[in-house]
């Protein structure tokens, strides 16, 4: 029996040939240098971007609109999205998370953050702490794997952090 450890293959990088690379196939370096040479071929539409979320900060009503009226003009890329976090959910309540008693303490869960975003005036919401979906982690639904976290830190949460991260 062979016990020496093989090295698994680093694919390099497709300008440079780093062995350090992203999923896109590029070092750091060299994907640095790419927005940069973005941002000076367009740098009108980079500062857009910026008065933009400027704009949707000064007038959130407005934005709220819009954002109503995109929802509306393309319910089909919300329906698909829906969908798949529908689907991914199904595929992630596990048997034994999938009782009564656990429905049950998932309901109040959402009922308390509904009280308490009345009582408090800030929107709460029910988070998973472990994603569903993610690249590297997919967490479970059930009781164990849900937080109630105020709205704006479970959005800039995203599916990106969760607890002991590597």
């Amino acid at each position: 029996m062979n016990t020496t450890k093989t090295k698994t293959m680093v694919k390099p990088c497709v300008k440079c040939g780093a062995q350090d690379r992203n999923k896109r196939g590029q070092c750091k370096p060299c994907r640095k240098a790419m927005a940069a040479a973005w941002y000076l071929a367009n740098k009108e539409r980079a500062k857009s971007k910026a008065t933009s979320a400027a704009w949707r900060k000064n007038n959130p009503e407005k934005a709220k609109a819009k954002d109503a009226a995109y929802r509306k003009a393309n319910l089909y890329r919300r329906n698909t999205h829906e969908a798949k976090r529908r689907a991914a959910k199904l595929n992630a309540v596990p048997t034994w998370g999938n009782n009564w008693l656990d429905k049950i303490k998932i309901q109040e869960l959402f009922l308390i953050a509904k009280i308490r975003s009345k009582v408090e005036g800030i929107q709460y919401q029910v988070d998973h702490a472990v994603p569903l979906q993610s690249d590297l982690v997919c967490g479970l639904h059930c009781f164990n794997n849900l937080q109630i976290l105020p709205a704006s830190e479970n959005i800039s949460k995203g599916n990106r952090t969760w607890p002991d991260m590597p």
